[in-house]
């Protein structure tokens, strides 16, 4: 029976009132049937790619695609698919649409902002840029392009020209959620967590269940000092977000901060978070070819955001540029926009630079098995950037975490973890779901920079007073550490306390950091603070202390090597957690381990002694540097070989 065109008129009217009315559920049931007559009705496929965008973003894609297939100029279509496309991380095709829009219609400041986004989630941030200043230039009034500058200098490092922007786009649109979560961020890089927990709240308040913003609160209490209420943001956010694996990712990293979370505890959630990835995974079909173990060349991947200037750029650059190219093929599977001349050489070192951002992990984990990868590293875990999707769908015959995190993955697709038998306390296998395997010395292997000076002579020589210091991230000092510190300056009462990283500009965390000495009958005026300076100037500042206090549980890493590089020691207290080992497996491997203390008092005697023989200080400054550089810990090749060799057994365990 033919249906009359009025009654196609009245479904789609029906469903448009629907919609209005906020009936969305009501709209899709109109819209279902009026399809369902008409499967081709333009303005119905985009009513319904639009309802979808937010809980079904990949049938609002197909919609979209089935509008451009009948009308291939639509803008509203591709705009639509450019939305969808982007919301499942296909951040290239997101360009695609995106551009396709724009073309079509290069007048739309709002096109040109969406490019923008676009170009910078698919690591153009350059492109992104210049796409958000022609919005602006069409529209100087439109705040989202002014938003969309500030994103793109955000991840371009120019924190202060993205407040810039970002300032613009509130002075437009006074409470406009994105821009105050942009604004966050350029704070929060700026060192002025303060002002992005501000702007954060602001955000929140403004956009109730948008778990983006609490997820962001939660990291900026977190580097103020202020866990109680990181945990408080962090819990509301897992209850409201849509994708609870990501945020419960966050979570886990976060967890390694906290000295009150139970190592048994968080290795559980990291569990409970990788079977739940596997369960949400579609399985990747992989050929299995013979491995590459009979003559020819292994063949590693390693998928990274932090080859660069970064702890895993420094700490694992060297073993990846010194592996023997006759016996091994190396891709380094990049999801960074960050690069320096650090990238530079390991890029020069490698068979192959595959970069990977803004690519979904279907299509990464497509390209690996083309690439017939033997070994698949990770070397991110749960930090920043990590792509552990990927892994989840198991596209190399032998996968392997390393480097970049100090806990379980919680991924039962990844084989191993490489660690090392100092960062392991007896019992510890019991935490990881990944087999571990204890490498020799440790997990490290620390490359200084060429423009490291010379060790200084100990400060206190000339001063004659004792300048403890830590150049680690905030987030890391605890009030349990605070606590121990303070009884350190109580020992050593000629001393002061030197604290480093880019936030401790803020003056809402010197106040906090300041008010907990005083609880413990320390003089305010002890602690001083610098904050974020270039590289090269920051490790010349170890010119201005005499010994390193290592927080905890989160230890240092890349902090200690560099202080022990600059001479200085590092007092450390190991707990059973591997990452509160860190600096403890550092220390061992240089043969250092009377900094290492097995207890809080132990720790406060074994800084105050060193503090009082100044002679020993002295020689101590000399030494440190060649004890290290003839270590295993700066042996890049020696490091090169054994991964090597460990990963030529795991393909031969894997067939």
């Amino acid at each position: 029976m033919e249906i009359s065109r009025p009654h196609i008129e009245f479904l789609h009217n029906a469903a448009q009132r629907r919609r209005a009315a906020g009936d969305l559920v009501g709209a899709s049931v109109f819209l279902d049937e009026l399809l369902r007559i008409e499967p081709d009705h333009p303005e119905a496929l985009l009513s319904l790619a639009t309802i979808q965008i937010t809980d079904n973003p990949h049938s609002a894609a197909v919609l979209a695609g089935r509008i451009i297939k009948h009308t291939p100029n639509n803008v509203a279509a591709w705009t639509l698919l450019g939305q969808a496309v982007s919301t499942l991380s296909r951040a290239d095709e997101a360009v695609q649409a995106f551009a396709r829009a724009v073309q079509l219609d290069p007048n739309d400041a709002n096109l040109q902002s969406n490019l923008s986004v676009a170009l910078m989630r698919a690591g153009n941030p350059w492109a992104a840029v210049d796409a958000a200043k022609r919005a602006m230039t069409l529209n100087p009034k439109l705040p989202e392009a002014y938003s969309s500058l500030g994103h793109a200098y955000n991840v371009l490092e120019m924190s202060e020209e993205a407040i810039s922007a970002f300032k613009t786009a509130l002075r437009l649109r006074q409470n406009f959620p994105d821009a105050l979560l942009g604004m966050a961020r350029a704070e929060q890089n700026s060192g002025r967590p303060s002002r992005a927990v501000v702007a954060l709240l602001r955000a929140s308040e403004f956009s109730r269940g948008r778990h983006e913003y609490l997820a962001s609160l939660a990291t900026a209490y977190r580097e103020i000092g202020d866990l109680e209420s990181a945990r408080s943001a962090s819990g509301k956010a897992a209850e409201l977000s849509h994708r609870p694996s990501y945020l419960a990712s966050n979570a886990i990293m976060a967890e390694q901060y906290d000295p009150e979370v139970d190592d048994q505890a968080a290795s559980k959630a990291a569990e409970i978070w990788g079977a739940h990835q596997i369960a949400m995974t579609r399985a990747t079909a992989r050929a299995d070819s013979p491995a590459n173990v009979r003559g020819d060349r292994l063949r590693i991947g390693y998928v990274s955001a932090d080859v660069y200037r970064h702890p895993v750029g420094w700490l694992g650059g060297g073993p990846i540029s010194s592996h023997d190219r006759a016996a091994v093929h190396v891709t380094v599977y990049a999801n960074q926009t960050a690069a320096d001349e650090l990238t530079s050489k390991v890029k020069s070192s490698v068979d192959a630079w595959v970069p990977i951002l803004g690519l979904d992990d279907d299509t990464v984990a497509a390209k690996v098995i083309a690439d017939d990868i033997d070994v698949l590293v990770d070397l991110s875990g749960h930090t920043a950037g990590n792509r552990l999707g990927v892994f989840a769908r198991r596209p190399a015959r032998v996968q392997v975490t390393w480097l970049g995190y100090f806990a379980t993955t919680g991924l039962p697709t990844i084989d191993y973890v490489l660690l090392d038998g100092y960062h392991m306390v007896p019992g510890a296998e019991q935490l990881f779901v990944e087999k571990v395997i204890r490498l020799p010395g440790c997990r490290f292997c620390y490359g200084a920079p060429t423009y490291a000076g010379d060790p200084a002579p100990p400060p206190s020589l000339e001063r004659g007073i004792t300048t403890f210091g830590s150049f680690n991230n905030a987030a890391k000092i605890n009030n349990d550490v605070l606590a121990l510190w303070a009884q350190v300056l109580a020992a050593v009462p000629d001393s002061n306390l030197l604290l480093k990283w880019r936030s401790y500009v803020d003056p809402i965390l010197q106040g906090r950091t300041r008010f907990e000495f005083a609880k413990y009958g320390i003089d305010p005026q002890r602690i001083k603070f610098d904050g974020k300076t270039e590289h090269r100037d920051m490790l010349s500042q170890y010119s201005q202390i005499d010994i390193a206090l290592d927080p905890f549980p989160f230890s240092g890493g890349l902090t200690s090597c560099e202080a022990l590089w600059m001479g200085v020691p590092v007092v450390t207290l190991p707990g059973t957690r591997p990452v509160s080992r860190q600096t403890h497996s550092i220390l061992r491997t240089i043969g250092r381990s009377e900094f290492s203390a097995s207890t809080p008092p132990n720790y406060v005697e074994t800084a105050a002694s060193l503090a009082r023989d100044k002679n020993r200080l002295a020689t101590t400054r000399r030494s440190l540097r060649p004890e290290m550089s003839n270590s295993s810990l700066c042996d890049a090749k020696g490091f090169a070989n054994r991964l090597e060799a460990i990963f030529r057994d795991l393909v031969r365990l894997s067939r």
